[in-house]
């Protein structure tokens, strides 16, 4: 799930689910070749389907 909450971050960028992490960042960093283990490394908060789900968003909604 990939909300946009008013508490977080200001509800200004959609978020990975029960995080504070932007999953437009996600995206792009899976987007742009970064290893799965990798993006898992740097938050550890999230899931490896968290990042496909933040893929899967991005494509969906542009900016």
């Amino acid at each position: 799930m990939i909300p946009v909450d008013p508490d977080i971050l200001g509800g200004s960028e959609a978020v990975i689910a029960g995080t504070r992490v932007p999953a437009r960042d996600i995206a792009h960093a899976a987007n742009a070749g970064v290893p799965l283990e990798d993006v898992l490394r740097s938050y550890p908060s999230i899931t490896a389907e968290q990042v496909a789900e933040a893929v899967a968003w991005d494509r969906d909604n542009p900016p």
